[in-house]
């Protein structure tokens, strides 16, 4: 099983307008998926790194935090099982 999404910063209050980056021990070769509005991410949802063979970090586009809000994130990736869903809540100041 792939090993789980991760959040930067650590879920919790924060300012408005605070970037969000998720991240993945593997990174070449899972993609995550992730959801903001309280559904369970699959592989339809919304997907953080679109490039996985060759990791291009100018790619990723960081999740805005302007309001409180829920981001559910899965690793997909070939040749193990789904990550487990992990859920990030932030709360704006």
């Amino acid at each position: 099983q792939w090993a789980e999404v991760e959040a930067d910063p650590t879920p919790g209050i924060v300012e408005v307008g605070r970037e969000v980056f998720l991240h993945h021990p593997e990174q070449d070769y899972t993609k995550i998926y992730y959801t903001i509005d309280g559904t369970i991410p699959d592989e339809s949802s919304l997907v953080y790194n679109i490039s996985t063979s060759y990791y291009q970090p100018e790619l990723i586009k960081p999740i805005i935090i302007d309001k409180t809000t829920t981001i559910k994130a899965i690793a997909i990736g070939i040749g193990k099982n789904d990550s487990n869903v992990r859920t990030f809540t932030y709360e704006v100041e």
